[in-house]
């Protein structure tokens, strides 16, 4: 037991008060026991989409297809839903739908051998999808270096869920494995899938930083911050402080609240207060974590604080990230993804959603009008519905995309990710006679840029829809009690389609030629795109809908482009309705929609609406749970918080024309 971090508060040793110093360590040791901080032994997301190293596969029969590794290993009677790479034993996909003999009675995926001897505890963690069936069973195997014997059964639920086990004692051993095993019983079973892997010595009480998130620079004055923590111990985290400093100055503090942080589960940290005005030049942004459940210190401080340099620039915008949806009006789960990207939008109004169909009767690579099937191609292989964030490779992915679940936390980094050029729409005109849109996007550097830099428009239309297979979505969720599209059917009939890509006027990547190889601070660059939109966008297809100026949506973007996809990206996009830009009031650049303030708050927060009248608000706390809701019908409304818990809070405001905006406010 280390009582350093305790006893270094009083170094009481004298003749005069030893009693009092020994029972003060008495008291300390009461309080936490100092254990030691977590250890992975083991870390595997399947990612390389073959065997891992050091892993082995056992069928007990043959034949058997035995265990599989990719991102589509689904089948009509064993829909696995998606979730990046990972490993399945899919006994419906050869038993049932190929008529391939497959005795997968019992298959085994093993684990490598793993020296777990000097371990104080253990716990084995993974996602598993295995649906309810008659006929199969799975289970996890341990063994010390001898046989297995000592079994625990995995559940069969809806849904990818995580298994977790505190393993025994008696396995603390140099020659610990594990293995994990399905069983088709000898019938026509379904099957298991397993991804994220984990074993480790979880320590008991560690929230550390992952990682800082910024960008190549921030604006002088209101930057942004965030960060990524992660809860290492097995204690939950409640509440935590987060000191900030600017070159080691305090710049502010600000409480977090209100949380109810699992072991090994991720908080996206994004403060409501903005760093205060910054010099020029380079600037440290430090952070700390401190008062976490209101312990002085927990096991281990080393990754309780975090620091980035970065350039500041004058004029920096905010970031508008651009979340890309493939999806399929065939395709079983992309109902869901469509929802996930609407509740994205509502929920972060600085995003600009987008989705890209394939397969379906609004695949815009079949029209003559899109030119972005090398942008698909590039960004959005594997399976449906996939996701990405400004095209940009994320640390923690394998790939350019994942899935729809993960919208918040890659909105959350890419919000602050700053960058030094800006993006805006101008010179709006809509052609009625021809039905023709043109828009000028304009490009503006802040900094010194030296890359391939391109800018690009793309269309996208609302409330898309026709008759028939194509245009119907299919729906999973039709029998997911507490889906918003539960009891819908399915597929759902006349499904109303948005954020639907028409087409990229610069191409999958831009227009290259327009901007220099290198961009100086305060240069601008205008590139004019045109298109003819017909009424009946993809022929005779069944579309029921019209496509016109009020269903039209214009993006205005500036991409990298390089021959590596990894290093290509969205740097800053401009987004509005047709029929707003046309009025002047769709660009982000345009008058705000709602006053909100003060924050801190102390009795009160006043929202005051600069177009209309509130028609409602919604206070959440940062678990997701309501603490205030009102109606208004008023210009202005007062929200007394003086009952409310100090901490971070969302708050939703939605106007009378049910356009709706979210604000992070605190609460001292």
């Amino acid at each position: 037991m280390d009582l350093t971090m305790y006893a270094s508060f009083d170094p009481c040793w004298n003749s005069r008060n030893a009693r009092a110093c020994t029972l003060l360590v008495v008291l300390l040791c009461l309080v936490r026991p100092s254990l030691s901080a977590q250890t992975i032994y083991l870390s595997e997301d399947f990612s390389a989409g073959s065997l891992p190293s050091g892993w082995t596969v056992f069928n007990q029969q043959s034949p058997c297809i035995g265990w599989e590794f990719g991102d589509s290993l689904e089948s009509a009677g064993f829909p696995i839903p998606p979730h990046g790479m990972y490993a399945a034993v899919n006994d419906n996909r050869y038993d049932n739908a190929a008529g391939t003999a497959n005795l997968a009675n019992w298959c085994y995926l093993y684990s490598p051998i793993i020296d777990c001897s000097v371990a104080d505890s253990l716990r084995l963690e993974f996602d598993y999808f295995i649906p309810p069936d008659i006929d199969g069973r799975a289970n996890v195997a341990l063994s010390n270096g001898g046989i297995y014997n000592y079994f625990f059964s995995i559940n069969e639920q809806n849904g990818w869920n995580r298994f977790r086990w505190n393993i025994p004692r008696a396995y603390y051993t140099a020659n610990f494995r594990f293995r994990i095993g399905f069983s088709d019983n000898g019938a026509s079973a379904n099957g298991l899938a397993i991804d994220h892997v984990v074993l480790s010595d979880p320590g008991q009480f560690d929230l550390g930083i992952v990682r800082p998130y910024f960008g190549t620079v921030v604006p002088v004055s209101g930057a942004r911050t965030g960060m990524k923590l992660r809860n290492n111990g097995l204690d939950t985290i409640t509440d935590f402080r987060l000191d900030v400093t600017v070159d080691g100055t305090p710049a502010f503090s600000e409480s977090f609240g209100g949380l109810s942080l699992l072991y090994a589960r991720d908080f996206d940290c994004m403060p409501a207060t903005r760093l205060p005005s910054l010099g020029p030049g380079r600037q440290r942004i430090g952070f700390a974590l401190r008062a976490v459940n209101g312990q002085p210190l927990d096991e281990n401080p080393s990754n309780d604080t975090a620091s980035f340099v970065v350039e500041v620039a004058p004029n920096v915008p905010d970031r508008r990230p651009v979340l890309i949806d493939k999806t399929g009006a065939w395709c079983t789960y992309c109902a869901d993804g469509s929802m996930q990207l609407d509740s994205a939008v509502v929920w972060n109004p600085e995003a600009i959603g987008v989705a890209i169909h394939g397969g379906d009767m609004m695949d815009s690579s079949s029209s003559s009008v899109f030119t972005g099937t090398v942008f698909t191609n590039a960004l959005m292989n594997g399976g449906y519905p996939k996701l990405s964030c400004d095209a940009y490779k994320f640390p923690e992915l394998p790939t350019l995309t994942t899935e729809p679940y993960n919208y918040g936390t890659l909105l959350a980094e890419r919000l602050v990710s700053y960058e030094p050029v800006g993006v805006k729409l101008e010179g709006i005109q809509w052609d009625v006679t021809h039905r023709t849109v043109s828009a000028t996007v304009v490009v503006e550097a802040y900094d010194t840029i030296t890359a391939d830099l391109r800018p690009n428009l793309w269309l996208l239309a609302d409330e898309v829809y026709g008759l028939g297979t194509g245009w119907d979505q299919v729906n999973a969720a039709n029998t997911q009690v507490g889906h918003p599209f539960y009891g819908l059917g399915d597929p759902i009939i006349g499904f109303r389609h948005k954020h639907v890509l028409l087409s990229m006027r610069g191409g999958a990547w831009g227009t290259p030629g327009v901007l220099p190889a290198t961009l100086l601070p305060g240069t601008q660059y205008r590139q004019t795109y045109s298109l003819a939109v017909p009424e009946e966008y993809w022929g005779s297809s069944g579309q029921i809908n019209t496509i016109d100026s009020a269903s039209i949506s214009l993006v205005g973007l500036v991409q990298q482009y390089s021959a590596n996809s990894f290093d290509r990206r969205i740097l800053q996009a401009d987004a509005g309705k047709l029929t707003d830009l046309l009025t002047g009031t769709g660009s982000p650049n345009a008058s705000p929609m709602f006053l909100v303030g003060p924050s801190p708050a102390r009795d009160y927060l006043t929202v005051r609406s600069l177009r209309g009248t509130i028609a409602r608000v919604f206070l959440f706390d940062l678990a997701g749970r309501p603490v205030f809701s009102a109606a208004s019908g008023e210009g202005s409304l007062r929200i007394n918080t003086t009952e409310l818990a100090a901490g971070s809070y969302i708050l939703l405001v939605q106007g009378s024309d049910q356009q709706a905006m979210q604000y992070r406010v605190v609460i001292e």
